[in-house]
């Protein structure tokens, strides 16, 4: 509605009469006052709208704090929990890297770069976590993004990485279990006298003993000092084939590293006739095994490792040509052999000695009838397979007998070129000392060939290794009909049987 103003008219004096002054204020007043109320109520609206806001941001600057507060409490609890449990994973790492001397610096199957590798990731893990919720509470208060979205998916990519460590932990925890609190180790054995050797050292039944064949595998576990696991792989050889003793080392070294593996040649000292040629039978047949497992450069480097290991290392290195395993020569049958002449005695257990010391092998006389021997012979094994320590390296050690009127027991690293009367052989290469020890002894023990070839082509039928009760049983009826029909066709009462020509 528009309302008019009518403009009162002037009197004769000039002036508005009182009857249009009333008539003005009585539309003007209103207006002003409506204006005044409008105007009130606009900047009441406004200043309680500004202290609404006041108040709002107060409370976001609060829910911010507290937002931020709670997130960095979170977060911080995390990374406590975390360094708390690497910090117990670093102790039992300190604790089990030295071990009582389990292992020696030089020992490379042991490697604790893993484990370390592991507690590094806990650690680097832990600080991203801590860094990504920070992030995550800037990232919301600047940016509005969603918080519960970023901190689910912080928390999925944590677990993910805790999963992926849980598994490398348990993996290093295995491997570190099975190299150092269990230690296993492998003894490869050859030729006659081993399986009762074996068997005496593991406190078996001695009359379940049976020949071997081809190869046989045994297991045994032994708990030594320090309640440490000691496991034993047994692989005995029957038949000395260079396939057969590749594939025990191969077995070997599918469970832990070639420094763990023992060759253990055995030797028939009442056999001073083919003594020579069994020895050197086995050394060349290993030799020809060992390039089937490895090739000439890790040969080479083993080879190096057992040198540079020696304590008394040698200036005429030239003249040993160490096996790339740890060897042992076991001369079995002493209680025959300690019977025989001097010079025989002396013969035999110089060139034995010599033989140990260009092989770098361990050499000792045994016999399974001898409980004192037999004794010595379990202590050695019990020495290689233990985890002994260098105080019982040491001890070991000074047990060294040279007297040939007595057992020897020369170990490895225990005499020089003059002990062995080789002192001038010096520049002399490997091979050629070899050549000279055998020429020495086979002027007086010349091969028994023989011997030899009716141990090889012994009729495999009669080994009670092979016993079938119903086929031994056909063979020695079809045995028989052969003899019978040859005794009539000589006696002329059968006739000749037709041969056909063969097509």
């Amino acid at each position: 509605m528009v309302v008019k103003r009518r403009v009162p008219a002037a009197t004769a004096n000039g002036h508005t009469s009182a009857r249009d002054i009333t008539c003005e204020s009585i539309l003007t007043d209103p207006l002003t006052i409506l204006k005044d109320k409008i105007e009130a109520t606009i900047d009441s609206a406004i200043n309680e709208i500004n202290n609404n806001l006041n108040e709002t941001n107060k409370r976001i600057d609060n829910i911010s704090e507290k937002l931020i507060n709670a997130s960095e409490e979170f977060s911080q609890t995390i990374y406590n929990r975390v360094i708390r449990e690497l910090k117990k994973m670093n102790e039992k790492l300190n604790n089990l890297t030295v071990p009582h001397d389990v292992t020696s610096k030089n020992d490379s199957h042991v490697d604790f770069t893993e484990c370390k590798k592991i507690s590094e990731s806990m650690d680097l893990l832990a600080l991203i976590a801590y860094s990504n919720m920070s992030y995550c509470v800037i990232e919301k208060i600047e940016f509005g993004d969603g918080y519960s979205e970023s901190i689910k998916k912080i928390a999925d990519d944590v677990l993910a990485n805790l999963s992926s460590i849980r598994n490398d932990i348990n993996n290093c925890s295995d491997n570190f279990n099975f190299n150092i609190k269990s230690n296993a180790k492998t003894i490869v054995c050859l030729n006659n006298g081993k399986t009762t050797m074996i068997y005496r050292y593991l406190e078996k039944d001695e009359n379940t003993i049976k020949p071997t064949i081809a190869i046989d595998y045994s297991f045994a576990r032994k708990t030594g000092k320090n309640w440490i696991k000691n496991y034993i792989h047994f692989w005995e050889i029957g038949n000395l084939t260079p396939s057969l003793i590749a594939a025990a080392i191969n077995g070997a070294l599918s469970l832990h590293s070639a420094e763990q593996i023992l060759l253990i040649i055995m030797i028939d000292l009442s056999k001073p006739e083919t003594l020579w040629s069994t020895l050197e039978r086995s050394l060349t047949t290993i030799r020809s095994a060992i390039k089937i497992v490895h090739s000439e450069k890790t040969i080479n480097e083993l080879k190096k490792s057992r040198l540079n290991k020696l304590k008394n290392p040698t200036n005429n290195s030239q003249i040993i040509d160490p096996l790339p395993y740890k060897t042992c020569i076991v001369a079995g049958k002493y209680d025959q052999f300690k019977n025989f002449k001097l010079a025989t005695k002396k013969l035999v257990g110089q060139t034995l000695r010599q033989i140990s010391y260009t092989t770098l092998s361990h050499l000792q006389y045994y016999s399974s009838k001898d409980s004192h021997l037999a004794r010595k012979m379990k202590d050695i094994l019990s020495h290689y397979v233990s985890s002994s320590s260098s105080s019982n390296e040491n001890n070991y050690k000074k047990e060294y007998s040279c007297d040939y009127e007595q057992p020897l027991l020369i170990p490895i690293d225990s005499e020089s070129l003059n002990d062995i009367h080789l002192n001038n052989y010096s520049s002399t290469q490997s091979s050629s000392i070899i050549d000279m020890i055998k020429h020495i002894y086979l002027s007086e023990y010349p091969d028994n060939e023989k011997l030899i070839n009716e141990m090889n082509f012994e009729n495999p039928s009669n080994d009670p290794n092979f016993n079938e009760p119903i086929i031994d049983k056909l063979l020695s009826q079809r045995e028989e009909e052969i003899a019978i029909n040859l005794q009539e066709m000589i006696e002329g009462n059968l006739p000749k049987p037709i041969i056909n020509d063969p097509h």
